[in-house]
């Protein structure tokens, strides 16, 4: 991936300090897509299965090659190929569809999570200048033996913190939790979890737009960024913890702050970005093969013994713009309903505990309205399937020249989707999502990145299911940690 490319998504990153913001995964637009009615739909929802009285095997392997060619002005021609090798389980699934609407945090929740993260001694969430300086001062050293291009990356970091300092107070509040008011409710949280770093305990009931809870150590030595490798079995590079044991502290906070209606969908690894002569910030950050790493767990509610579905959509092209023109646009349907940020909560850990701990949309289950919905068959399924991935999220774009798709997972879930003429509540339905690895191919440079989903088709009718309400709030939110709210930064 080109260093253009990456400034561009770094800018886009800094634009969403002030504009809370929902980044639209590119999609080639398709000259016959696949269009299934859905006038029918509220009639699927409520249709029974029915006993086929015959035994289906419980493990298949599925194999598929196929390729096709996009065009793009000024003649440049992407080759797009998808492999399919993924064990599933075929056998008949019985599944509910339940009525969700948007939840909220309690102040039960943030007093749970201020014992567990903080413990006794907190201040008000306000960043003092000492607090700042924590971060500050090991970057200023840093700097010193910084190449150029690193350094004018280091060097705008170091203006804004600076520029933080001097509007910052001079010593700390205590803090309490309780909500406070800024158009919406929140308890804002600090505390110093370890020497050189400061800790920040947010909650915000901010509607559909964000509603979030979020735990972030500071440590002014180290910053974390996402590798855009989903963890396979090869450990962290240079974590002494063991994944398993990892695992287990994850899981451990899961329990103590969620109960036991979430699990594990996925862990991804994150790079550790040392604050040294090599910070580059996250422009260089995703290239660096030798630094430090992390385990980044993500869990999502169960609904009858399913896990809800993680299927984020892959976000190397969300700025493509041509002649000052933005090539896709936002596939999400505003007929049906608002766009309401996907329910999972990740958990950052690295060899001195958790570092970071996000949760988005928190659900609430208003009502079942079938216990035993009636679904195509896999075979049907799979069928959409071949019609469906060369219309919809493969990714490609003008200059690149070859885009591979390798899908090696295929897993049947709980995905929402929109309540037609109702924007506040939902359907929590059955699904299976198509996930596995992208390999992107232009001007000699090649991208990979794993763990992602290319296609989520709905079990009741074979429907595209739109997934780019899996935003990931971290970003926008990690721009205001250590802000005060009075400065006007969302979160």
């Amino acid at each position: 991936m080109s260093i253009d490319k990456k400034i561009n998504r770094t800018s886009l990153a800094l634009f969403a300090i002030v504009f809370l913001c929902f980044a639209a995964a590119c999609q080639p637009t398709p000259e016959q897509p696949v269009v299934i009615k859905k006038d029918n739909f509220e009639e699927l929802v409520r249709n029974t299965a029915q006993s086929s009285g015959q035994e289906v095997s419980a493990e298949r392997i599925i194999i598929w090659d196929n390729k096709t060619e996009e065009d793009f002005p000024g003649g440049t021609r992407t080759t797009l190929t998808v492999h399919v090798n993924a064990v599933i389980d075929a056998s008949h699934k019985t599944a509910s569809v339940y009525s969700v609407e948007p939840g909220k945090y309690s102040l039960d929740f943030a007093k749970t999570a201020a014992g567990y993260f903080i413990g006794d001694t907190y201040y008000d969430d306000v960043f003092t200048k000492e607090d700042f300086l924590l971060k500050i001062m090991p970057l200023k050293q840093a700097i010193q033996s910084m190449d150029d291009e690193k350094k004018s990356v280091a060097e705008d970091v170091l203006k804004r913190l600076e520029s933080d300092f001097d509007r910052a107070p001079a010593s700390n509040v205590p803090g309490k939790i309780a909500f406070k008011d800024m158009g919406y409710e929140y308890v804002g949280l600090k505390g110093y979890p370890y020497e050189g770093a400061v800790s920040e305990m947010y909650m915000g009931n901010g509607g559909m737009v964000c509603t979030a809870f979020y735990y972030v150590i500071q440590d002014g030595k180290k910053d974390f960024l996402t590798s855009n490798q989903k963890y396979s079995g090869t450990p962290a590079r240079q974590m002494k913890t063991s994944y398993e044991d990892a695992k287990k502290t994850a899981e451990h906070a899961i329990a103590a702050l969620y109960g036991e209606d979430m699990s594990l969908v996925q862990t991804d690894l994150y790079n550790v970005q040392l604050v040294d002569k090599d910070y580059g910030w996250a422009i260089f950050g995703m290239k660096n093969d030798s630094c430090p790493q992390a385990y980044m767990f993500t869990f999502t509610p169960v609904y009858g013994g399913l896990k809800q579905l993680y299927a984020p959509e892959a976000s190397n092209c969300d700025n493509l713009m041509e002649d000052g023109v933005r090539v896709y646009e936002p596939r999400w349907d505003y007929e049906y309903s608002m766009k309401w940020p996907a329910q999972y909560v990740q958990v950052l850990v690295d060899d001195s505990g958790i570092v970071q701990f996000w949760g988005f949309s928190p659900t609430t289950v208003t009502g079942t309205l079938n216990d035993n919905v009636a679904m195509l068959t896999f075979d049907e399924i799979f069928k959409r399937f071949k019609k469906d991935i060369f219309y919809c999220s493969t990714w490609s774009s003008n200059g690149v020249t070859e885009v591979v798709i390798d899908i090696d997972a295929i897993n049947f879930g709980m995905i929402r989707v929109p309540v037609r003429d109702n924007p506040e509540t939902y359907y929590m339905v059955p699904a299976w999502q198509f996930a596995g690895t992208k390999t992107e191919k232009s001007a000699g440079e090649t991208y990979t990145e794993s763990g992602k989903t290319f296609l989520v088709l709905n079990a009741l009718d074979g429907s595209i299911i739109d997934t780019s309400y899996y935003d990931n709030l971290a970003l926008v939110l990690s721009k205001a940690i250590g802000l005060s709210k009075d400065w006007g930064f969302p979160g």
